[in-house]
């Protein structure tokens, strides 16, 4: 293709690797016994029962773990136009994720730790990703003064469980693991309304603290006016477990990012954007701040809480306890994760020569450089890059960071 007049480059890449990932704790085989159980001995006739101190199992073992395979197709091309000028980058996958690792809560009439980082890992399905991802790199303009160019990439990647075996659903607090659906969805109850009045409560479908008559209605022990009222799409009278339903999904459809450059002169000016697009977070800072039914401080927007008829019809009413159970895990605590970030700004500036020349130097250059200048999303958290499985709970954002330089040339 030496004699053609299109491409300056053009390359077709295709490729395949298995790989194994046993990403998980040592001896996670083998149990963890705990010597400082307690055994009580039933009382008798004329004594107390007995304390002995006992060994028992702390961490069920699963003899039968192993590492998970990855399994990756790919291909793509590179692309190079108008004296490479324009290049472009295309790349598509399908990683398949074989005996992948996961944990897996268990009963507790096993007598073992019910605390999440102590569930044992088992080895489980199948989960798929695809995807696309695109890179395009260009020189806009370039003359004596004045230089521009820019860089863009862009991912869409889609994942699925697509096996899960004999285990079925997986939930473990709010992630449901489910065959068809993206691995680690929300899973929770669906908000339809606050309730305004009696009669509204009364209507049908029925929360569970509902009282059985009105003359019975306690508004400090039953729903009331104020609470919310959760959708029902199971058949029955009363909203209960089995109407939880996928509340959201925590993986974004695409990621991007651009950065650009320009000089002029002696003056150069670079930045870099990122941008995250169809995710969902789940914010638990306020479902511990709003839930209005304990004796600790609150998030301002519970200002705007229900207080009579017509007052609000998106915050409940603040009731110790929460007979309702109006905080528990449910949609309306999931907000859109989308954003754009400047995540770095450099302006520089280089002396002219005649003065470093006159000083004996080789070059010196005047810079401020700026990280995480600004974020444009409607996620009312601190900041929505709250890690993989969506759950903004104590993240600490990142500083806005301003310096300022000289770099001098001997």
């Amino acid at each position: 293709m030496k004699d053609n007049n299109i491409f300056d480059l053009l390359k077709f890449r295709a490729g395949y690797g298995l790989t194994g990932n046993q990403n998980i704790p040592n001896y996670i085989y083998t149990e963890i016994l705990d010597a400082k159980g307690q055994y009580n001995f039933g009382s008798h006739e004329g004594g107390e029962s007995s304390t002995a101190g006992t060994i028992y199992p702390y961490r069920l073992s699963n003899p039968d773990i192993k590492w998970e395979s990855v399994e990756q197709y790919n291909a793509g091309f590179d692309m190079g136009f108008l004296n490479n000028r324009i290049s472009l980058t295309v790349d598509l996958y399908l990683k398949n994720t074989k005996d992948m690792l996961t944990r897996v809560p268990v009963p507790q009439t096993t007598g073992v730790s019910l605390i999440e980082t102590d569930n044992p890992y088992i080895n489980v399905g199948k989960v798929r990703n695809q995807g696309i991802e695109i890179s395009l790199n260009t020189i806009n303009v370039q003359t004596k003064d004045f230089h521009w160019n820019t860089g863009f990439n862009i991912a869409f990647n889609k994942n699925k469980m697509v096996k899960i075996g004999d285990w079925g659903d997986i939930y473990e607090y709010l992630w449901l693991i489910r065959e068809g659906q993206p691995i680690n969805v929300f899973y929770g109850y669906k908000v339809d309304h606050i309730y305004q009045n009696l009669d509204d409560v009364f209507t049908e479908p029925a929360m569970a603290a509902r009282a059985p008559d009105r003359a019975s209605h306690d508004p400090y022990l039953n729903t009331s006016p104020g609470d919310i009222a959760f959708k029902k799409f199971t058949d029955g009278d009363v909203v209960g477990e089995e109407d939880r339903v996928i509340m959201g999904n925590p993986n974004p459809k695409s990621t991007a990012g651009l950065t650009s450059n320009f000089s002029y002169k002696s003056l150069d000016i670079s930045f870099t954007l990122q941008g995250v697009y169809g995710n969902k977070i789940f914010n638990e800072i306020r479902r511990e701040h709003e839930n209005m039914s304990t004796t600790v401080n609150q998030l301002a927007s519970t200002l705007n809480r229900w207080t009579g008829e017509g007052t609000s019809y998106d915050m409940p009413r603040a009731i110790y306890a929460d007979p309702n159970d109006n905080n528990r895990v449910s949609d309306r605590y999931v907000e859109d994760g989308s954003f754009i970030k400047l995540r770095n700004l450099n302006i520089g500036y280089r002396l002219p020569q005649k003065w470093t020349s006159a000083m004996r130097l080789g070059g010196v250059r005047l810079y401020s450089n700026i990280d995480n200048l600004f974020t444009i999303t409607n996620y009312s958290g601190l900041d929505p890059e709250v890690g993989v499985n969506g759950r903004d709970y104590v993240i600490y954002p990142p500083a806005r960071t301003f310096m300022f330089g000289i770099n001098v040339n001997f």
